[in-house]
């Protein structure tokens, strides 16, 4: 419970970061004002976001949080962050309160939620944070410690204190202490600390970070911060911005901006491409935006060949989002433009490599399997001739997919092997995890089960690590099929029974439906038929999640009556179970 005494420690905690807000209101623009002194008044209200604030203050244009992230350098939101966060800092260092009660006193919902805000803004946990603090103070006399936690209380950690970093705004040892958490962050800014200097990059942060404030104490502007690293900040934070806008809105913020580099549309490119599959509408919106970015871009640079290739990657991002998106003959449009704009730009490899990649996809939605494969072939070549190891390997998993859908599941494995090997800690666990469940996958239809069972533990521990709800609901699935194929019937109904329960959960009617296929199947070994009818009569309520699936619900259908007569055979099993697959496939999944 927090008491009168937890209360005043924030109050004194906070009084510079609220001082920061007044001085920012004194200097912001008048529409501004409103805003300002209501994150002052409510700063550590749970409550408080965006939309309260803009509630409160009878705000109704949605350019206001732009204006308001161009005057103070931070979007409302990351400024409440950034003036909570600088307060835990001032809380941690100087007071013991236990880092619940810290995170419960700044608004925070859960001190599961403060850590990682915490850790994300400053680069360490709350807790480390606190004992670095506590042994700064035990190792000084009592003046040092004064001066040293003035210091650290005075260190502003959000991306705003880099403008004023840069512009000589903060003392050595602030920028010090800046320059520390940046290079923790960005840690491909190490080399411009000290460019003549023989220790290498990957020795470990504390010395270079020493390298970096010895390089600010001499002057903050001494360290040369390379731009690229300044611009991808800044365009974090705008992708982070428009996420809250309205849809209507967004291309018009987008408008507003001066954009000096193609950073911006490049993060675009990569959003886009990571939520294709998860949500292909937002795939589609954020790839629109990329190219929209481009329009502005122009206005500040007039190398039209580079405009011509960012162009071609651009309309190439659309075609992949409008493919996700079923939207087939718009995504030979874009295509179509994307090759246009390349041939003007000399037909970069990387820029042919994304075009490629966009059409065999395509290709492999339309079923035209050899030219998928042989564009995805050409993309992969593409990319590995300008160094792109990273979309060599997507290339190189989409070419997996177009084998294994083609219906060779045994000439898929050898590739998604190469993948797993070539994305061997490089890429996202994530990543990783995908690669191997879609390896088990096509163990299982190669009928080489042995080999599957002995990497489900590997697949068991990664999904535990980086798996969301599904990808450890499939892995279960496949367990039980492994299960089945390998004799051990008691273990494969277990798993199958569970997974179906769990994707019916999840209101996922065609891999419920799939699963009760395998289960099916089981008891078919097993010659259990009365087991058999009563999971066909069980499987009733899926056919109204199946109502837009004609072809998979007649399937399904046809299975049931032939459970009804005991006369299921394989064929039956397995025409069903391609219809659900094919409903499976064109929905994404």
């Amino acid at each position: 419970m927090l008491t009168e005494h937890s209360y005043q420690l924030l109050a004194a905690a906070a009084e510079e970061s609220l001082e920061r807000i007044r001085q920012d209101r004194a200097r912001a623009p008048q529409r501004l004002k409103p805003l300002l002194a209501y994150i002052e008044d409510n700063l550590f209200d749970p409550t408080l976001d965006v939309n309260q604030l803009k509630r409160s203050c009878g705000v109704r244009d949605n350019s206001v949080p732009i204006q308001f992230h161009s005057a103070v350098g931070r979007p409302p939101h990351g400024y409440i962050e950034d003036r909570r966060l600088e307060t835990a800092c001032r809380l941690l260092a100087d007071s013991t309160l236990k880092i619940w009660q810290i995170s419960e006193l700044l608004g925070y919902s859960s001190i599961q939620v403060f850590s990682r805000a915490f850790s994300r803004w400053s680069g360490q946990r709350p807790t480390l944070y606190r004992k670095k603090a506590r042994q700064q103070n035990n190792g000084a006399s009592n003046s040092a410690v004064a001066a040293a936690s003035k210091r650290t209380s005075q260190v502003v950690y959000g991306p705003d204190a880099l403008r004023r970093a840069l512009s000589g705004e903060l003392s050595p040892d602030e920028a010090g202490h800046l320059i520390d958490r940046l290079l923790n962050l960005y840690p491909s800014c190490r080399r411009s600390v000290d460019p003549m200097s023989s220790r290498p990059a990957s020795e470990s942060s504390r010395r270079v970070g020493d390298r970096a404030v010895a390089a600010a104490e001499r002057s903050p502007l001494e360290f040369n911060l390379e731009g690229e690293e300044i611009e991808r900040m800044r365009a974090e934070e705008i992708v982070r911005e428009l996420e809250h806008q309205e849809v209507e809105r967004q291309q018009a913020l987008i408008d507003d901006l001066r954009l000096t580099s193609p950073t911006l549309f490049n993060l675009l490119c990569i959003k886009s491409r990571d939520l294709a599959q998860k949500d292909p509408s937002k795939g589609l919106q954020i790839a629109e935006l990329a190219l929209k970015s481009l329009e502005t871009l122009s206005r500040t640079i007039h190398d039209r060949t580079l405009l011509s290739d960012l162009r071609a990657q651009g309309w190439a991002c659309l075609a992949q989002a409008q493919v996700a998106s079923s939207e087939l003959e718009d995504a030979e449009r874009g295509l179509a433009e994307a090759e246009r704009y390349s041939q003007l730009a000399g037909n970069p490899h990387r820029t042919v490599g994304d075009i490629a990649l966009a059409k065999g996809s395509l290709r492999r939605e339309q079923q035209r399997w050899t030219e998928a494969r042989e564009l995805l072939e050409m993309a992969r070549s593409h990319y590995e001739a300008c160094g792109r190891r990273d979309l060599a390997n997507r290339a190189l998993y989409a070419q997996a997919t177009v084998v294994y859908e083609e219906g060779n599941p045994s000439a898929a494995i050898p590739l998604l092997k190469e993948a797993l090997q070539a994305t061997n800690g490089d890429a996202k666990g994530s990543v990783r995890l995908s690669l191997l469940l879609n390896l088990l996958t096509a163990y299982t239809e190669a009928d080489q089960n042995t080999e599957a069972a002995e990497i489900v533990p590997q697949a068991r521990q990664m999904a535990l690590a980086y798996g969301s709800s599904y990808h450890r609901i499939r892995l279960r699935w496949l367990e039980g099929i492994i299960s089945r194929e390998l004799g051990r019937f008691g273990e494969a109904e277990t798993a199958l029974l569970e997974s179906r329960e769990a994707f019916s959960e999840i209101h996922d009617a065609v891999d419920a439906a799939l699963v009760c296929l395998d289960l099916a199947e089981l008891y078919s070994k097993q010659g259990r038929l009365a087991d058999l009818a009563r999971l066909s009569a069980s499987m009733a309520p899926l056919f109204n999640g199946l109502q837009n699936h004609a072809e998979a619900l007649g399937s399904l259908k046809l299975f049931h009556r032939a459970a009804e007569e005991q006369s299921v055979t394989r064929v039956v099993l397995e025409e069903a179970r391609l219809a659900l697959r094919h409903t499976q496939r064109r929905r994404g999944a």
